[in-house]
């Protein structure tokens, strides 16, 4: 098994309801309570990748964890 710290823990909030659909549910004066949904992923990384692969997660709006932290 891999060591650890070559994982990641990614997650982002991802919207329940394409933006269409949101849009045509507003205009008939739906209410929405929370509406997104939170995604998670666990991540294989190296040491060569690692800090390009968490700087791309991170420009995309995922929240990243490494997995030797818990």
């Amino acid at each position: 098994m891999p060591k650890l710290s070559r994982w990641l823990k990614v997650s982002k909030d991802i919207p329940v309801f394409s933006h269409e659909l949101s849009k045509q549910l507003s205009a008939m004066n739906v209410t929405f309570a929370g509406g997104e949904h939170t995604i998670t992923q666990n991540v294989h990384v190296n040491s060569e990748n690692k800090e390009k692969a968490i700087r791309l997660l991170e420009e995309d709006g995922f929240k990243i964890e490494e997995v030797d932290q818990h």
